[in-house]
C-alpha cells in the first residue's frame, strides 16, 4: 500500500470522518484494481492480526487474574494456620 493511501485510510479510520472517506474514496478512484485489492488484503490482515492480539491479551489477562486468585488463597490460607503449625 503506498504511503498517500496508507496515510488517507488511517486519517478516516481514526477520524470516521465523511470528508476523510471522500477524500479516500477519490483516491481509490485512481488506482488500478490490483492496486486496490493489495490495500485491501493488507488492511485484512493487520485486521486480524489485531483481533489475535486482543485475544492473546484477553487470555494473558484471564491467566494472570487466575494465577493472582490463587495465591490470595494460598496466602489467606497459611494465615488461617495455628502458630505451631507454621514450619
Amino acid at each position: 500500500m503506498d504511503k498517500t493511501l496508507a496515510d488517507l485510510f488511517t486519517a478516516w479510520w481514526a477520524s470516521g470522518d465523511r470528508d476523510a472517506a471522500l477524500v479516500l474514496a477519490d483516491r481509490l478512484q485512481e488506482l488500478s484494481a490490483e492496486q486496490v485489492a493489495d490495500a485491501l488484503s493488507a488492511f485484512r490482515q493487520a485486521a486480524t492480526n489485531a483481533v489475535a492480539l486482543g485475544e492473546a491479551y484477553r487470555d494473558i489477562g484471564e491467566r494472570f487474574a487466575n494465577a493472582f486468585q490463587g495465591l490470595a488463597q494460598t496466602l489467606q490460607a497459611r494465615t488461617m494456620l495455628p502458630d505451631d503449625a507454621a514450619p
